[in-house]
């Protein structure tokens, strides 16, 4: 083609995304497609390759989150990649086509690490940064969403959000979804952190995980600086700004 998007200095340019039904790859996109197709590669590649086996479940264990952070080296944790919270600038290389740049400032705080453990009471969470975790009067700052499973309403699948509003020293809510991007007060649970690491201790009964025993299955995952403003709610949001761990639609999972 002679030109493309305007762009005379763009020249034998070959289009992988056309258009909504002429594309020729699955990547999300903030259009009417979203990451449906993607999600569809994803499961269908898990079904052909399979999977490998689940991290083990650990044993009870009770954790002071206000105590020694060395209670968790007996859990197992999972890693997430690190580096997503680059600022995209035109110093940092972050070139589109021609002479378009991709521009984000919203780069902060990077997960590369999670951990989950239980007692007949609590579910306790761990993440760790690979820096310094921001103060907590930042919007968006370090949610966690669950998945229960055990709810009709929720947001794109999670039953409850801590820390969506940032939390009163060491006090987070946890909020209950009505239906999609709507919220409850379900309870408190608390929050501690040092450092690069962030702590939360919230009661199973507050997630209807119940008391005593394996808590059973549940998904979730960590968002920072992202799901506010203009974009309040929009998972797609997740793709484009701050930190999702991991990334995108994608949540960790807790089997019992």
């Amino acid at each position: 083609m002679e030109t493309w998007a305007g762009d005379t200095t763009l020249k034998n340019t070959m289009v992988d995304q056309f258009d909504t039904e002429y594309s020729r790859d699955c990547e999300p996109s903030s259009g009417v497609m979203k990451d449906y197709y993607y999600y569809q590669l994803v499961e269908n590649i898990r079904r052909f390759k399979g999977v490998e086996d689940k991290t083990p479940v650990s044993p009870k264990l009770s954790i002071d989150i206000f105590g020694r952070i060395s209670q968790w080296n007996a859990i197992e944790g999972m890693q997430t990649y690190v580096g997503s919270t680059i600022e995209r600038s035109k110093k940092n290389g972050s070139q589109g086509y021609g002479n378009k740049i991709y521009k984000s400032s919203t780069a902060r705080n990077d997960v590369a690490a999670v951990k989950t453990a239980y007692n007949d009471k609590y579910i306790f969470f761990y993440a760790e940064c690979a820096d310094e975790i921001t103060p907590a009067d930042g919007e968006g700052w370090m949610r966690l969403f669950i998945d229960t499973g055990y709810s009709e309403n929720s947001w794109e699948g999670f039953e409850f959000v801590i820390n969506r509003q940032s939390p009163d020293g060491t006090k987070a809510a946890v909020e209950r979804s009505t239906g999609g991007w709507q919220w409850e007060t379900a309870g408190t649970a608390d929050v501690v952190v040092r450092k690069n690491i962030i702590q939360i201790r919230v009661e199973r009964e507050i997630l209807g995980l119940g008391n005593g025993g394996t808590p059973g299955r549940f998904g979730y995952k960590w968002t920072d600086n992202n799901l506010f403003g203009e974009n309040e709610g929009n998972i797609m949001n997740l793709y484009t700004d701050g930190e999702a761990a991991p990334g995108g639609r994608f949540c960790f999972v807790f089997k019992g």
